[in-house]
């Protein structure tokens, strides 16, 4: 009943701030100077410092770029949501495609997350919506099941939504549940900035564990001390940092990483996109799972490369055995997930 009383109470609030702005034309601008033109609207995008997100949205630009050149692309941040809905809908037309930020954020894990798209879905259901690479965690709570069936009902009504899974549990679970939605069975689209390799000045062994509602270590500690017994060089990282991240500074914030990721001869994470990152940068890694299966179901797309090793957890031996094993390494094998899986999705994703 009290989380009931929330989504009444948050849909009031959401519903007054499309209110607000109705009737200011002066926001309008971004939308208005390309009305000529057709139009991408990318909605949802991340101003938070998870890197992983930074990184979806910076892959995404780059699929805008690479295979989207005669739309003019239009972001909506997160936090810009609720009041450019309303100017969205004063001047979409049929040709334009409104996109929304992928990411594991489908289900009631996320609530904010989930309800923005909600609210995307119901105000511009008309039109053609691509809901980029997800993972879907709806709970058995009374809550999860409320918000699936809700999301069942908008996402059936739509004209056109494209869902895009990022693994299979998530693929078949939107097959299953979202049937008159296209659903297109793809990696998550990180995988989509590997560039050629640099196997110099590999420094030290990285760590890269969570400390959020995600984790599932029981010692985070305990896991740093058995990495740092085995290699006085122990860098502590995360892919969170504590500031606003945005089109002025996203580019070199995912570079930073991507670069800090370089520097490592070895990563041992929990994070899903600590392991994308050590895939394509070619730097072996040592993953765990999360709470959730975006992990394990990720894993899966690079399950035989020979120098990402997924383990049940992270004790002391496992880690010692685990870094041997890929310290000895003499070959590396190339990663293909790009080539493979991540060109040419236009047509993937249906768009003529």
């Amino acid at each position: 009943m009290k989380d009931l009383f929330k989504i009444i109470k948050n849909e009031i609030k959401r519903w007054l701030i499309v209110a607000k702005y109705a009737g200011k034309t002066q926001d309008s601008e971004k939308f208005l100077a390309h009305k000529n033109k057709k139009r991408i609207f990318y909605m949802m995008v991340p101003t938070h410092g998870n890197l992983g997100d930074q990184a979806i949205a910076e892959a995404t630009y780059k699929l805008f770029k690479r295979e989207f050149a005669d739309y003019d692309v239009i972001t909506t941040y997160d936090e810009d949501v609720y009041k450019d809905i309303y100017l969205i809908k004063k001047c979409i037309t049929k040709d334009d495609i409104v996109v929304l930020h992928g990411g594991g954020n489908m289900g009631d894990l996320y609530k904010t997350a989930e309800q923005q798209r909600q609210c995307i879905v119901r105000n511009l259901f008309e039109y053609k919506i691509i809901i980029l690479t997800q993972t879907t965690n709806y709970s058995d709570s009374k809550y999860g099941e409320f918000l699936l069936k809700r999301t069942q009902k908008l996402f059936n009504k739509c004209k056109d939504l494209t869902l895009c899974a990022r693994e299979n549990r998530t693929f078949e679970f939107m097959k299953v549940n979202f049937p008159k939605s296209r659903v297109v069975f793809i990696p998550d689209i990180v995988f989509s900035l590997a560039t050629k390799r640099n196997e110099q000045n590999r420094e030290f062994i990285m760590t890269c564990l969570r400390s959020d509602e995600e984790s599932v270590q029981t010692s985070v500690g305990s896991i740093l001390n058995s990495v740092a017994e085995l290699d006085s060089k122990t860098f502590i990282y995360d892919t969170y940092v504590a500031r606003r991240i945005d089109s002025s500074n996203r580019q070199v914030e995912v570079n930073s990483i991507i670069n800090q990721f370089y520097r490592a001869k070895l990563v041992v994470t929990d994070r899903m996109h600590g392991m994308v990152l050590a895939a394509i940068t070619g730097t072996p890694c040592i993953v765990t799972k999360s709470l959730d299966y975006k992990i394990i179901g990720t894993y899966q797309w690079i399950k035989d490369l020979n120098y990402i090793k997924l383990v049940k957890k992270l004790d002391g031996e496992t880690l010692r055995q685990s870094i041997q094993e890929l310290e000895s390494l003499s070959d590396k094998d190339e990663i293909r997930v790009k080539e493979k899986y991540l060109l040419d999705l236009r047509t993937k994703l249906g768009v003529s």
